[in-house]
């Protein structure tokens, strides 16, 4: 009778080793790919998936360093959150979803994996080795080198946070160029070449112009790098003696001169640069109106 102690490769009972997947994506955005990433030391695959996670078959989640926390309720607010913690250093992909997402329209779920299937050398299958530890949305961000805290927020206490700023907020809460803003990427994208490079920056300088472009066209948009297909996020852009040039909060070391790269114009989720840079205010889905300092506090 074979040791029902030893891992086989029929073998998928719980294990006490703790094995963590984080998914997030994009809600409403098409061409934006969720992320499939694990606290583990190695790579597993996850069969079965359901459809609107829009995974493969199977689906590889890729070792990170990351980690979260666990729920976390302050009585005084009635607020209750989880965070999300990890280094970006080897992991723009994170960075580019915290950065250029539209808050709170990112979804972060944590499933736990019974890693018994995976240390056999097979897929994990959904359901029967997965269970969904705790879904939110992403509520807030900072960054402290290459370290990154994601503050989230399960979504059925949304209604009931803290200060309801997903709502009632001066900025819009649409995704650039997702479902409710209307705006059409191709007329505020840049096809272009890289000219010069100056890697301890992060900066690129382009080949053209975008006929629109004033001052930071680019900021807080994405910049994808057509050999690779990596997708970068812009901290800032600018045209310095007719010469365009990007700054990025991430570097490729595949960079290479005369590479083809599309930058699509970000948004600063504002009625100015709904108006004035895509001309969509009728689409703005913010409240530009709302008071930005509290009356009882500062007087009206």
């Amino acid at each position: 009778m074979p040791d029902p102690n030893t891992i086989t490769g029929d073998d998928s009972r719980n294990s006490t080793l703790p094995v963590y997947g984080y998914i997030l994506r994009q809600l409403d955005i098409s061409d934006q790919p969720p992320l499939f990433l694990t606290g583990w030391g190695q790579e597993f695959d996850v069969a079965g998936m359901p459809a609107n996670y829009e995974a493969d078959e199977p689906q590889a989640f890729i070792p990170a360093r990351i980690t979260h926390g666990p729920l976390r309720r302050e009585s005084t607010f009635d607020k209750t959150t989880f965070e999300i913690n990890a280094l970006t250093q080897d992991m723009t992909g994170l960075s580019r979803y915290a950065l250029t997402g539209a808050m709170p329209r990112i979804q972060v779920d944590i499933i736990k994996i019974n890693p018994g299937r995976a240390i056999a050398g097979e897929a994990a299958e959904w359901g029967e080795d997965t269970i969904l530890v705790q879904t939110g949305l992403m509520t807030a961000f900072s960054f402290q080198g290459f370290a990154i805290k994601i503050e989230c927020v399960p979504e059925p206490l949304l209604s009931g946070h803290e200060i309801p700023r997903w709502r009632f907020s001066r900025t819009c809460n649409r995704a650039l160029y997702g479902v409710g803003c209307g705006v059409n990427p191709a007329d505020f994208q840049l096809a272009t070449n890289i000219t010069a490079m100056q890697p301890s920056q992060r900066i690129l300088s382009l080949s053209d112009v975008h006929p629109d472009e004033t001052g930071d066209f680019f900021r807080q948009g994405v910049m994808l790098h057509q050999p690779t297909g990596m997708r970068l996020s812009i901290f800032r852009s600018w045209v310095d003696t007719g010469v365009a040039k990007v700054e990025l909060h991430q570097w490729n070391p595949d960079f290479a001169l005369a590479d083809v790269v599309i930058l699509r114009a970000g948004c600063r989720h504002t009625l100015d640069d709904c108006t004035a840079k895509f001309a969509n205010g009728a689409n703005f889905g913010g409240f530009s109106e709302v008071p930005n300092k509290n009356p009882t506090m500062h007087g009206i």
